[in-house]
């Protein structure tokens, strides 16, 4: 009776990591059931084609195709190549931020850090968009929110920068980039995104949608299926969706002109460093 080879031993192991069954993955890369049971007791090695669709199932680099399906076809006996698992574990939630470093610190914005923070707590609460008008700092107080949060998504914090879009149906192309999800045979790519996220436990922060409105039923379709994702959205206007809470961020307060040669008064006022 044959023993689990090392590629059997890895796939399984990652497979469960990604908590899918022998089918679940089979029907992803269009192969039987059968296939992945052989393949992970060690009774089988996948075809060249077949290595290519696990590793892009299991969101590998492209450049480690090649000493991937070496490794999965038993040409590379004992591989360097061992990649990191596919979906971290929930103690390094640390490492899932995936999220630009802030370059400036959050001055007076502690109200709102707190407030946003208790809404995404509440289970009910899914959608909320940070709304007001340019350069009042949206981004960056929804990176402050998002790095209070970090620890409580088990898969992790995923900032999708939106700025540089003005296509609608690049919306979507953009998270699942962002999410490092590949597209599955036979599914749409939304479909896939939708399998993808559908047992994840996450934060998408979606920043600068103001220009691509259009795509708002797309955050609409993510979410549907996926009790434990939640979205944060920095826009200009609300999206007006079902069930998204509306969260307004006005400009910093200043002190009056009156008070400005006055100690006490300039510490009261949030816009201030310290205040």
């Amino acid at each position: 009776m044959p023993t689990s080879s090392p590629f059997g031993q890895w796939l399984r192991q990652r497979r469960k990591e990604r908590e899918l069954t022998q089918a679940e993955l089979a029907k992803q890369v269009s192969c039987a059931a059968d296939t992945i049971k052989k393949i992970e007791a060690g009774s089988l090695k996948p075809s060249k084609q077949l290595a290519e669709l696990l590793a892009g199932c299991l969101n590998l680099p492209v450049s480690e195709y090649p000493a991937f399906v070496d490794f999965a076809r038993g040409v590379t006996h004992n591989p360097v190549f061992d990649p990191a698992p596919s979906a971290p574990p929930p103690q390094s939630a640390q490492s899932a931020f995936h999220a630009p470093a802030p370059i400036t610190s959050l001055v007076g914005r502690a109200r709102e850090v707190q407030a946003a923070v208790r809404l995404l707590r509440q289970p009910s609460k899914r959608l909320l968009t940070l709304h007001g008008p340019p350069g009042v700092g949206k981004t960056r107080l929804s990176l402050a929110i998002a790095s209070a949060l970090q620890s409580e998504f088990t898969h992790g914090v995923y900032f999708v920068p939106l700025a540089p879009i003005s296509d609608m149906n690049m919306v979507l192309p953009a998270i699942v980039a962002v999410l490092r999800v590949r597209e599955s045979p036979g599914e749409s790519m939304l479909e896939t995104a939708q399998a993808w996220l559908h047992d994840k436990r996450l934060l998408l922060v979606l920043d600068n949608f103001e220009q691509v409105m259009g795509a708002a039923g797309v955050v609409q379709q993510l979410l549907a299926d996926a009790p434990g994702v939640k979205a944060m959205v920095s826009s200009r206007e609300l999206l007006k969706l079902y069930g998204e809470v509306g969260f307004s961020v006005g400009p910093l307060e200043v002190p009056a002109v009156a008070d400005t040669l006055r100690d006490a008064a300039i510490e009261r006022v949030s816009a201030v460093p310290g205040g």
